[in-house]
């Protein structure tokens, strides 16, 4: 009870900030949209990268044995294989700043929001 009493203006803040988040959504339908247009932005993004490691691997050769179920790389030289983690890292990053430009959109449309109508109007 006493935390309770202690900690009444941050509840008060945390409500506040809801409440604002709430009519944010209300006035704003659209925002809705951005994390599923940014998920098939991502998804085109990781199919085309897959298809391109694919093509990137398969200068290598490949050996199977007897005595495993897998196959192992046989020839693979040093070029190639930085050609792909570097492609890898790019796709990864291409992930995150795809991930970035969606919140970003959010937080400034958000801000656009509650400085041109703000919470109480």
């Amino acid at each position: 009870m006493l935390l309770t009493i202690c900690c009444f203006g941050r509840i008060r803040l945390g409500v506040a900030v809801c409440k604002a988040a709430g009519q944010f959504i209300a006035n704003t339908c659209s925002i809705v949209l951005v994390p599923i247009i940014q998920t098939i932005v991502n998804l085109g993004q990781w199919a085309i990268c897959i298809v391109a490691m694919l093509y990137i691997i398969s200068v290598a050769t490949f050996r199977s044995s007897t005595s495993s179920v897998f196959t192992e790389l046989a020839g693979y030289d040093q070029d190639s294989l930085i050609r792909f983690y570097a492609f890898l890292f790019g796709s990864l990053w291409c992930n995150a700043i795809i991930g970035a430009i969606g919140i970003f959109v959010i937080a400034s449309s958000c801000c656009i929001w509650y400085y041109s109508h703000g919470p109480d109007q």
